[in-house]
């Protein structure tokens, strides 16, 4: 008797443990707090805010829409890093990628 007793308490706690674990798995774990989440949600709602990815590093950015869009136009204004395309050179660029090992 003393045996079937502790096999159905292994049983039983066998039983709660998958109940916990199943449990567990749709458990959505957030790496900001309550604050922060509200934050971003009040930001995202706003018409006047853009968040973006960073171009590098994983970042997320955070601009006012007007500040995106002035600097949206500035990028190509800058003739030190940007230059004007005479004509569409996508099926020549890709073409190059094409012969590059």
């Amino acid at each position: 008797m003393q045996n079937h007793a502790l096999l159905g308490h292994y049983i039983d706690c066998f039983r709660e443990k998958i109940d916990c674990e199943t449990l567990n798995k749709h458990h959505i774990h957030h790496n900001l707090s309550t604050a922060e989440r509200t934050a971003v949600q009040s930001w995202k709602s706003k018409d006047q805010t853009a968040i973006k990815s960073a171009d590098k590093g994983g970042a997320i950015v955070i601009l006012n829409c007007d500040d995106y869009v002035n600097e949206a136009n500035r990028q190509p204004s800058n003739t030190t890093d940007y230059k004007e395309l005479r004509d569409d050179s996508i099926p020549e660029f890709t073409q190059k990628k094409k012969l590059v090992p």
